[in-house]
């Protein structure tokens, strides 16, 4: 192959593909706050506050960096493991049972949108 810009691969993404390729998480967080009663119970984290790290998720990074297990990256939609532990904490708490596959993991730390979109698909059920 002399000219690989010419090269005609054949095959395209879905248009599903295309669209969810094109969309933010801050696209999905508006929405999302959109559906939110600014009436009702306050919502968890604030939009524009900015979290704090717990000391033992710093804990677990410095651990995993340490040990080599933190060169890599995770999967978009988050590690299994990682889900499970996030249902199994949460589950403490509700009389709906989540599963791994109900949790919607993200790479923003100090923003973490998973509890409080737990909160609010628990409301929309």
């Amino acid at each position: 192959m002399a000219n690989d810009s010419n090269v005609d691969w054949q095959f395209s993404g879905s248009e599903a593909a295309k669209d969810a390729s094109g969309a933010a998480l801050s696209a999905y967080s508006s929405k999302l706050f959109a559906l939110c009663d600014p009436n009702g119970k306050p919502i968890l984290p604030p939009r524009v506050e900015t979290a704090e790290t717990s000391h033992t998720a710093e804990k677990a990074v410095v651990h995993s960096v340490l040990c080599g297990l933190g060169n890599a990256y995770a999967p978009s939609i988050g590690l299994p493991a990682a889900k499970s532990a996030v249902a199994e904490y949460l589950n403490r708490d509700l009389p709906n049972k989540l599963t791994p596959n109900d949790v919607f993991m993200t790479r923003d730390v100090k923003w973490n949108l998973c509890p409080w979109a737990v909160h609010v698909q628990i409301q929309l059920d």
